[in-house]
């Protein structure tokens, strides 16, 4: 009985976050052009540079807003971002910042809702547990209750950037012999499959040596864009929101938005680099730290 009420509770939450989200992409497409200035970038791709939206593609920085379900090409474990700043007026200020008020309340209403009904489940449980309250197996929770953001303060800076964020799990010793195991007969792009085995070998062994309870052990799961808006005001107060949506900015008078600097591909490091001369276990995204003792 409680999980129907809860179900109905996540739903009912669910389209009160749709309807305002609605309610606030219709407001700014009703604005006037000499009302709105919209900056967004597409964040990197397969290890491209990110790229500006044109003039022809900013109605994407307003539709996500109300996006809560993957797309058709969009990876179901990676929640859509769009890094960007929407300028309007400051008579617009009210209007819209009680607009986004109401949401990110709701928001956080659906998200301790969502933490109470999924405590002690699996990730893939989680994600049943809204597919089965929304009705459908689209849904990206994160895109559900992620806030939206809104700046008020005068400010003197604004400069949008991003870096690479990532998912760090911590092993028992026994976990990392099981995942090197795995690895066994699933060499890297580049390593002949006797020298991988050997070096999976070796390093069995070398973790097989290491006394339980005196060592760290984490697994890099991979990573994502981290985007963020790092602004400075007029008093001189500096802050970094997160802008994996485009952040809100009240003001009269527009000011230039930075856009991240560029990357240089070529000295980026590969996590799975082969070195049949050097083992390491960062070969398998697995790091070892000895516990600090005292």
């Amino acid at each position: 009985m409680k999980k129907t009420a809860n179900n109905l509770e996540l739903l009912a939450t669910y389209k009160r976050i749709k309807e305002n989200t609605e309610s606030l992409t219709n407001y700014i497409r009703r604005l006037p052009t000499s009302d709105l200035r919209i900056t967004a970038i597409k964040l990197p791709l397969d290890g491209k540079e990110y790229r500006v939206l044109t003039d022809d593609e900013l109605d994407q920085a307003i539709n996500i807003y109300t996006q809560f379900s993957a797309k058709m090409d969009q990876d179901p474990s990676r929640p859509l971002r769009l890094p960007g700043v929407i300028q309007m007026p400051k008579q617009h200020q009210q209007t819209v910042s009680e607009i986004i008020n109401y949401i990110n309340t709701e928001k956080e209403r659906f998200e301790s809702l969502y933490i109470d009904m999924t405590k002690g489940l699996d990730a893939r449980k989680r994600a049943k547990v809204v597919h089965d309250a929304l009705g459908s197996t689209s849904f990206i929770t994160l895109q559900i209750t992620r806030k939206v953001t809104c700046v008020c303060d005068e400010l003197i800076y604004m400069g949008l950037s991003y870096h690479k964020k990532p998912n760090i799990v911590t092993l028992t010793k026994k976990e990392v012999l099981n995942r090197l195991g795995f690895l066994q007969d699933r060499p890297s792009q580049n390593a002949p499959i006797a020298e991988w085995k050997r070096t999976i070998k070796e390093a069995r062994d070398r973790v097989e040596l290491l006394v339980e309870g005196k060592y760290l052990y984490r697994y890099t799961k991979g990573s994502y864009y981290r985007p963020m808006l790092n602004i400075k005001s007029a008093q001189g107060r500096v802050e970094q929101p997160s802008a994996s949506m485009p952040v809100f900015y009240f003001a009269d008078d527009n000011i230039k938005v930075n856009l991240p600097r560029k990357h240089d591909n070529s000295k980026r490091r590969s996590d799975r680099a082969f070195n049949p001369e050097c083992p390491d276990l960062a070969f398998a995204n697995i790091h070892i730290r000895k516990v600090d003792e005292g």
